[in-house]
């Protein structure tokens, strides 16, 4: 986001409403169109400035309670515009090249407001703010003047302009304390005005929002009207019929659940099966490590870290309660975890998690149209966040993570698969003649059916540090569960697969789980975000577009014999029905391939949501239009 600018003004007596005013220097605002949802949702301004508009000045936004008063500019970065609330009444006053100025009505006398924008090396409009030096007038803008006398490192040629100009009216400035340039350290986004007095800059606004966020707001008034938890569905939709006894469904639940994290089913004749078994025995009669020493600067980090819910965990304390404790006590902590790392062992607590479902499918959702939430203790989540750090630093000094792979990982984000895929797709495919066919993989409940063996079978194979290897291992054996479905409570069930949704260990470890799932398709290309593989199989620029078709059809049933190869080793079975095929090419009305995934069809598909975002068969932009 760029930067922005908060201000709010006391008027005189008269009157005991403020006015709220943003100051945006957006730097093109077609690329930052939802900033505006987020400025109004935030700080709910009655006025908002723009600055270096673009392109984007001829067509802004429609905003329900605002409108638009706008001046185009010179350039491309340039254009001013000013969105006031419908209830303010204003008349245009002065219009001109990036300058924009307006009479607003209020009490007990109007006063003027105006937008400026200078370019780079531009000399101030003087002549323009002379005009308006006897009036009572406001002029917010992106000045790109630098002077010493508003926080800036070092004088340019217009802040010296703009300094003397001021010296000579009387004027003054109403600028920010930090800066506001992106490039240096220099204020170059304020106001000037006729008097200052009665302005406050961000700090007012930002103090309100630092005390709402502290939970001193209407909730901690009525909280105690308020049922413990109400289930966000009535009902569970059964062969029987419904069920809205919420004893008898957090039975149900538990029926399910048990079966869904129940201990899969070996095959004696799979030899990386017996493999991963001999070596998760063996581990299991090891002691454990004791782990390297806890810091009180790892406490307090990871402490901070924590989102401040409301809700309880296992033990009935919430996130909130505890953050309201001294950070004195956090030494207390500090000794407690160490007297656990010195056993290398895990608190008995973390290992079981109180889960509450979310429906997906209404208010009356069968059993598999629900998401379990697990709530887990908030002093084992932040054990967990430490070992989890010493797991990614451990990462980055042995290089662990592979280029085909992003996703909760610092510096391996979303976007850059996205990116990655279509620049893929794009260059294999701009010849006429070369198609590339995508098949989108979804593993099914990939972090709940994650096997415990084959998960220790890749971490041996990676060297995992011994210590904290042992401590995954404790960490993942004898996990339990119970359902929580308003005041009731369903049985505790046992977890021999999967990791705990609510941790942030379970998508870490899944990254690690699958560190060789790239290198089964040794001469594909593959992208992995967490649990969503999209395998890219491209036709050959030599041959015509039908050879290529049955070249890829060739190419994708050995692929598919080689995912089926994997998901047996690592129990790790592949959702057919959500597992798509996606054939990307310039022909009006190409033949397809035929893609089966252990003897059943791959739909093709002629659109694609991937990891958020429209894949198309021509990879266009029209859906967005």
């Amino acid at each position: 986001m760029s930067k922005i600018l908060t201000f709010s003004y006391t008027r005189p007596l008269g009157t005991d409403e403020n006015l709220s005013i943003i100051l945006y220097n957006c730097q093109c605002l077609s690329t930052h169109i939802a900033d505006l949802d987020i400025l109004l949702t935030t700080y709910t301004p009655q006025i908002l400035i723009l600055t270096g508009v673009g392109s984007k000045i001829k067509q802004l936004p429609k905003i329900s309670g605002y409108y638009w008063i706008s001046q185009e500019g010179d350039n491309a970065f340039g254009g001013v515009a000013i969105l006031f609330h419908k209830t303010l009444k204003t008349k245009l006053i002065t219009q001109k090249t990036d300058f924009l100025l307006v009479e607003l009505d209020i009490l007990p006398k109007p006063i003027q407001l105006g937008a400026v924008y200078i370019p780079p090396g531009k000399p101030i409009p003087q002549d323009i703010f002379d005009t308006y030096v006897d009036k009572s007038f406001y002029i917010f803008g992106d000045y790109n003047a630098k002077h010493a006398d508003w926080l800036c490192t070092n004088n340019n040629a217009s802040g010296v302009q703009l300094r003397n100009w001021l010296d000579n009216t009387g004027c003054e400035m109403i600028y920010p304390n930090q800066p506001t340039s992106k490039r240096s350290t220099a204020v170059i986004d304020f106001g000037i005005t006729h008097n200052a007095d009665g302005w406050k800059a961000e700090e007012k606004i930002e103090k309100r929002n630092s005390f709402i966020s502290q939970g001193n707001n209407i909730w901690k008034y009525v909280h105690s009207t308020f049922h413990p938890y109400a289930p966000s569905f009535k009902g569970l939709t059964t062969n029987n019929g419904i069920i809205k006894d919420h004893q008898i469904i957090a039975d149900t639940l538990a029926n399910y659940y048990e079966k869904h994290f129940e201990t899969p089913i070996i095959d004696p004749n799979n030899i990386s099966h017996i493999d991963a078994m001999k070596e998760y025995d063996v581990f299991t009669k090891q002691p454990n490590i004791p782990l390297e020493k806890i810091t009180l600067i790892e406490v307090e980090k990871n402490w901070k870290r924590a989102q401040k819910k409301k809700s309880t965990d296992t033990e009935g304390l919430s996130a909130f309660l505890l953050h309201q404790i001294p950070l004195e006590y956090l030494q207390i902590i500090t000794v407690a975890f160490n007297k656990i790392a010195e056993t290398g062992e895990v608190l008995r607590s973390s290992k079981h998690a109180k889960t509450i479902c979310l429906s997906k499918d209404g208010m009356y959702p069968e059993v598999n149209k629900l998401r379990p939430i697990s709530l887990l203790s908030n002093f084992g989540k932040c054990f967990e966040r430490i070992i989890h750090g010493r797991i990614l630093k451990w990462c980055r000094e042995n290089d662990i993570f592979i280029d085909e792979q992003s996703g909760f990982t610092a510096e391996r984000r979303l976007q850059t698969r996205i990116l990655s895929l279509v620049e893929d797709l794009r260059l294999a495919t701009a010849a006429n003649n070369r198609p590339s066919l995508v098949i989108f993989v979804d593993f099914m409940s990939a972090f709940d059916r994650m096997w415990h063996p084959a998960l220790l079978k890749t971490l041996l194979k990676l060297e995992f540090p011994p210590p904290l290897l042992r401590w995954i291992f404790s960490w993942l054996n004898g996990r339990t569960m119970s359902i929580h479905v308003g005041n009731a409570v369903s049985r505790v069930i046992k977890l021999f697969v999967g990791t705990p949704q609510g941790s942030v260990l379970a998508a870490t470890l899944f990254r690690l789980h699958v560190h060789f799932l790239s290198s089964y398709f040794m001469n594909l290309v593959c992208h992995l975000f967490a649990d969503d593989l999209a395998i890219i199989i491209s036709g050959a620029l030599e041959n015509t577009f039908t050879k290529n078709i049955a070249e890829l059809e060739r190419q994708a049933e050995i692929a598919m014999r080689i995912l089926a190869k994997y998901a047996d080793d690592n129990l790790l079975p592949v959702n057919i029905n959500k597992t798509k095929a996606l054939l990307v090419h310039d022909v009006v009305a190409p033949p397809y391939p035929k893609i089966k995934y252990k003897e059943l069809p791959i739909e093709f598909v002629k659109r694609f949501k991937y990891l958020g975002v429209d894949i198309t068969t021509k990879l266009g932009w029209g859906i967005y239009i």
